[in-house]
């Protein structure tokens, strides 16, 4: 998923490969759905009604959002206006919050202390801007123990947070790369370790696993908990994965093969395939 990572015979081969006809896009499927007890996708499942019956069109509030997982965790307008855009990256829609907007999950999401999440998102706030969340379980009851994945500010830039626990702002300090742009948010806490990646790059891992997690209390979108003044999220949110379990490295794989295509992370825009394999010709004949 290297958005800038392509060798110079994939650029040139790309390059043909856009020369020769349109390709075929977002044919790749989710194949890992063992344990997958959250799925969220923008377009698919976003409505403009509280009954999930009004499919929602690009401009609309999204009222509900239908968990595509099969447990029935679907996601409720608890406040604010989070609102269907099209056409976010890709060619796929995303819902955009505003920093005010929140969603409530109906059930307890997470039950394993082994547990992987994956967010197609954007982070527009300002790099000073503290705290944001895009999926937690956070309360007034269950601060310390809760779980959740968001970005915060360490230095006048954007990085992550998994649980209090776990942030890219402790030493080493990871900072992500141009959060504007829709990127996948990756959390992962196994049985000996945790670790976070943007894209399929590895921002930390924390040495050991994150401490227990309270799971009761209940789950939110776009906002830290039942916190109904701080972090509320601002950006897109196009997908959101949330597994039961730590998947294996090749499923994580898989898992960011499947959303780099289905988003077009992959590879650059066609309209740049060509100069960019005229360039890495010229290069090549160079040497």
């Amino acid at each position: 998923m290297r958005r800038n990572g392509l060798t110079a015979a994939a650029l040139l081969c790309a390059g043909i490969a856009a020369l020769s006809g349109p390709a075929v896009a977002h044919a790749k499927v989710l194949e890992y759905t063992t344990d997958l007890v959250l799925r969220l996708k923008a377009g698919e499942g976003t409505y403009s009604d509280q009954n999930r019956t009004v499919p929602a069109v690009a401009g609309d509030i999204v009222r509900s959002w239908a968990d595509l997982s099969g447990a029935g965790h679907h996601a409720l307008l608890l406040s604010g206006d989070p609102r269907l855009a099209g056409n976010v990256q890709g060619g796929r829609a995303g819902v955009r919050f505003s920093g005010d907007d929140a969603m409530g999950m109906l059930g307890q999401v997470l039950t394993s202390q082994q547990y992987s999440i994956f967010a197609v998102v954007s982070d527009t706030s300002a790099p000073a801007s503290g705290n944001r969340t895009i999926f937690s379980n956070w309360r007034t009851t269950n601060q310390t123990t809760s779980v959740f994945l968001g970005t915060t500010t360490f230095s006048t830039k954007r990085t992550f947070r998994l649980t209090d626990q776990f942030l890219g702002g402790s030493s080493p300090f990871t900072p992500l790369v141009d959060p504007a742009t829709p990127f996948v948010l990756t959390g992962v806490n196994g049985g000996s370790d945790a670790w976070v990646w943007q894209d399929d790059s590895l921002l930390k891992s924390r040495g050991y696993a994150l401490p227990a997690r309270n799971f009761a209390t209940s789950y939110y979108l776009g906002r830290q908990g039942n916190n109904t003044a701080f972090e509320g999220w601002e950006g897109d949110i196009l997908e959101l994965l949330v597994y039961n379990r730590a998947v294996t490295p090749a499923e994580r794989q898989e898992i960011w093969d499947y959303l780099g295509e289905e988003y077009s992370m992959n590879v650059p825009e066609p309209a740049s395939l060509l100069l960019l394999s005229l360039g890495a010709l010229a290069l090549r004949r160079r040497r």
